[in-house]
């Protein structure tokens, strides 16, 4: 059952800025409704203000005194009135509000892809002289990996090094920092990093937040030669190591007459994205 809410002469009062909408309604309810009024207007979310759909504002705040001038009622201890005087508060949320409720978000996305095998490895059935796998028949090894996003909300300044990470990989093992990812390890050179995303937002105010979301991919590309007895604690080779059809196996390549330390996708040579987690 709705609480009888009976509303003020000279109510509401708005007030209009240039970055958000207030309003103020006031009026009475019987004393022993309280608890139901603040469940009807605040649960499960703040009810909207009613007198304009312009603005989205929605109930920050409900006051409650006793009405007028009425004298309490039944136990002194409880302190009970026949009526409430109520004073309801909506406003609307600034962009940076809305931004600043969550101010750090991290994402997970799994993925894989598909790399073909070399066909003159396999055959149809078991034994000799069964016919062999063309080139368009050749079965693929399914490669795991993640995306993982971190994103912050209502940045303040964006870093100076911002695209020098770009096509960056750690140079050592990177544990996220955050809550519920602490058993989570980027092993050495299985981070790369992307092309951030920035967005810039203005709400109808003309007040501005600027959001960053760092994006990494995650591969481990692990060195097992044993396919049919694999180790129990392989290497991940990482993001410079490519898949050998001849060996099965993820092996690293290099440009021809360049050294172990010249590398196609640079280690990050300071902070290994520490800056970051932290």
């Amino acid at each position: 059952m709705a609480v009888t809410f009976e509303e003020d002469s000279g109510s509401p009062k708005e007030r209009r800025d240039r970055t958000s909408f207030h309003a103020t309604r006031t009026g009475k309810i019987l004393w022993s409704m309280r608890d139901a009024f603040i469940d009807e207007h605040m649960l499960p979310f703040p009810q909207q203000y009613p007198f304009t759909s312009k603005y989205l504002a929605t109930v920050r705040s409900i006051q409650f005194a006793p009405y007028g001038k009425d004298l309490p009622s039944g136990d002194s201890s409880k302190q009970s009135y026949p009526n409430a005087q109520v004073t309801i508060q909506y406003s609307t949320p600034s962009v940076t509000d809305q931004l600043q409720q969550d101010p750090v978000t991290e994402r997970i996305d799994a993925f894989t892809k598909h790399i073909p095998l070399d066909h003159k490895q396999f055959q149809w059935g078991a034994g000799t002289g069964k016919p062999v796998v063309s080139r368009r028949e050749a079965p693929t090894r399914v490669i795991r990996g993640f995306h993982y996003t971190k994103t912050f909300r209502a940045v303040a300044q964006l870093p100076e090094t911002l695209l020098t990470y770009i096509d960056c990989v750690n140079s050592v093992a990177v544990v996220p920092t955050s809550v519920g990812f602490e058993n989570l390890v980027f092993l050495k050179e299985t981070l790369l990093f992307n092309a951030p995303q920035i967005t810039r937002t203005v709400d109808r105010f003309g007040e501005v937040a600027v959001q960053l979301s760092y994006k990494f991919t995650c591969l481990q590309n692990w060195d097992i030669v044993d396919h049919e007895n694999p180790p129990e604690d392989p290497t991940a080779l990482g993001w410079n190591a490519w898949f050998r059809a001849e060996t099965q196996n993820f092996e690293h390549m290099y440009r021809l007459d360049e050294t172990d330390t010249d590398k196609y996708f640079r280690p990050h040579p300071a902070k290994n994205f520490l800056d970051i987690f932290s």
